[in-house]
């Protein structure tokens, strides 16, 4: 199955409602087709970013999201009550993104225990099935890049956002080693799901190049 491409656009400044609704008007008339917030203490509350930004913009091009939520900060139950007010308040343009949070000090800060890496990824899939059952009109996004999660998304995720990590031994390449094990997880949707890369950061001075063992890179010169 043939998808178009997706562009999104992080909102990471959110210090007041006219810079969050000029951001989005912006990517709105630039052509974006999603604008995303992260969930980490310090950056912007997600779903009152997210609101701002929808009574901005149109009803009908420009869709909302997070990127991704720490789902160890939520109970399932909770975050239904307002991921279904964000789908209805934005006339069905909101999509949830969940991962498992990896950032021991902000668990710490919320006063909440860090779990094991086991333990954060069983609370995801507890999460997203809720989701499902309840809200089973909300595309998913699962971000991740660990066997486990992308096993996870493989199963419960419409989106598999594909993270940065550790090249798995022998990958030469290794986001199309990643594919390959979403595809290998996911042998009957694998055509349906949307693969999303997130990109953080474009170097200019060659110090993103790939080395002479992978001639097809190119570099500036």
């Amino acid at each position: 199955m043939v998808k178009d491409f997706r562009f999104g656009l992080g909102l990471h400044d959110a210090r007041s409602r006219a810079k969050v609704q000029d951001t989005a008007r912006r990517a709105e008339e630039l052509g974006f087709d999603v604008l995303h917030v992260p969930d980490h203490l310090g950056a912007p509350a997600p779903f009152p970013a997210l609101m701002s930004a929808a009574a901005a913009t149109s009803t009908s091009t420009l869709r909302l999201g997070t990127f991704v939520l720490n789902a160890g900060f939520y109970k399932p139950a909770l975050l239904a009550r307002d991921v279904g007010a964000m789908r209805d308040l934005t006339d069905g343009r909101f999509e949830l993104g969940l991962g498992t949070g990896y950032v021991r000090a902000e668990f710490e800060a919320a006063e909440l225990p860090y779990p094991r890496a086991r333990q954060r990824i069983d609370h995801l899939q507890h999460v997203a099935d809720y989701m499902h059952e309840h809200l089973p009109d909300v595309p998913i996004l699962i971000a991740g890049n660990g066997d486990r999660v992308l096993t996870v998304a493989a199963k419960q995720a419409d989106i598999i956002g594909l993270t940065g990590g550790d090249r798995a031994a022998g990958a030469d390449n290794h986001l199309a080693e990643r594919i390959e094990f979403v595809r290998n997880a996911a042998p009957d949707r694998f055509d349906a799901l949307e693969l999303n890369v997130a990109i953080t950061a474009m170097p200019i001075d060659g110090s993103g190049c790939r080395t002479s063992r992978s001639p097809a890179a190119s570099c500036p010169t």
